[in-house]
Formats: structure tokens, sequence, C-alpha cells
């Protein structure tokens, strides 16, 4: 009979020692963890190293990109002012005074009148002889001068009339690199690079204009 009490108090204790551990164990599992704080330290720690790390290696890369700092140039030195010598007072040399006797003007001496010859006759026909003479040096003389007014200033050549472009209309342009695959359609016809439209030769076509020659002049004619 002991040996049955002793098994049956064994149970009774087992069955108290397993509902006193359930009960630790939900008390464990309430109870706030005041721990925790203590256990995060170390974390914030790091994070605040490697934020410090990351800030100062990008502090460091823009400073190494934008390059030393250009050092002050030196203050420019200022000449003292030279004050300039005054110039000497220049006499101008004065004029000379005229004298009296250097205003006075020399009459020149008078000269006597010649006396008249009774035989007018031959004064008159000499005046009338240098007269002749006179005329015929005037008659030479105004016929050496008329050629020259005669002579015709030459008539400049006739101007050459304004080159004259006849009427082309572009209606589509195909263009490519190669010049040889170019064409145009110009009055209804299709031309390539080299053609010759109206008289007109076409010598480069753009993807939005040709070029011509014509008469050794050049002429560009967008699309329309």
């Amino acid at each position: 009979m002991s040996v049955i009490l002793d098994a049956l108090k064994k149970l009774d204790r087992d069955k108290s020692s397993r509902r006193s551990g359930a009960a630790n164990i939900a008390v464990e599992i309430l109870r706030p963890d005041l721990t925790r704080p203590g256990k995060r330290a170390p974390l914030y720690l790091a994070i605040a190293f490697l934020t410090a790390i990351v800030t100062a290696a990008i502090t460091y890369g823009v400073m190494v990109k934008e390059g030393p700092p250009s050092k002050p140039s030196p203050p420019l030195a200022v000449s003292p002012t030279v004050p300039h010598p005054e110039a000497a007072p220049v006499t101008l040399p004065g004029e000379p005074i005229r004298s009296a006797r250097d205003e006075i003007i020399p009459v020149p001496p008078k000269t006597q009148a010649p006396v008249k010859s009774k035989k007018p006759a031959a004064p008159l026909v000499e005046s009338k002889g240098d007269a002749a003479k006179m005329k015929q040096n005037v008659t030479v003389k105004g016929a050496d001068i008329a050629p020259e007014k005669a002579k015709i200033s030459p008539e400049p050549p006739p101007r050459e009339p304004a080159a004259t472009f006849p009427s082309l209309n572009i209606s589509a342009i195909v263009w490519y690199e190669e010049p040889s695959k170019r064409f145009a359609m110009i009055n209804g016809l299709i031309v390539t690079e080299g053609s010759v439209v109206e008289g007109m030769k076409v010598e480069e076509i753009y993807p939005d204009r040709v070029r011509f020659l014509h008469r050794s002049q050049h002429l560009e004619i967008p699309i329309k």
C-alpha cells in the first residue's frame, strides 16, 4: 500500500510541476522585453559609423573632381604717381618792329612821253599787219581746238540682257546618300542628277531643293 501511495504522490507532484511550468511560460511570453534597447544600441552605432564613412567618401570625391582651390592672385603693385614737371613757359619772339623807312614805297622815276612823229601812216600799216597776223594765229589755234571738240566719246558696249530662267515646278524629291539613286519630279518628268530640263542642267539634288546650272549661273529651286 505504501508503494501505491508513493506513486500517487509522485503523479500529483508531476501534475503540479507541469501546471506551474505552463504558467511560467505564459508569464515569460507576456513579460515585456526590457533588454531589447540594449541589444539594438550596437546596431545604431554601426549604422551611424557607416553613414559617416559614406558622407566622407562622397565629400572627398567631390573635392577631387573640383580640383584644389585656386590660389588668390597677389594684389597688383600700384606704382606711386610721379608728379609731371610743369612745362616752362615758352616765350615767343616778338615781331620785329617795322621802321618807318621800311614802310616807304619807292616811287619809280617818271619817264618822258615819246614825241609823236608827224607820219602816222606807218604805225597804222604796221598795226593792220599785226592785226592780220593775230587773226591768222587765232584761226590756226581755233582749227587746232576744233577737232578736239569734234571728238565723239566712244559709246559704252550694250549691256547683256539679264538671264531669264524657265519656269520649273518641283513636285517631289527622292533623296539617297548615293547621288546615282537620287531623282526628282520636275514639270511632271522624273529627272536625275546630270539631266537637262527646259535648257537647265540638274547639277545636284538636295532633300528639299534642286540646284540647276543655266548659262554659267546657278539657281536653287525649293520643292513645292
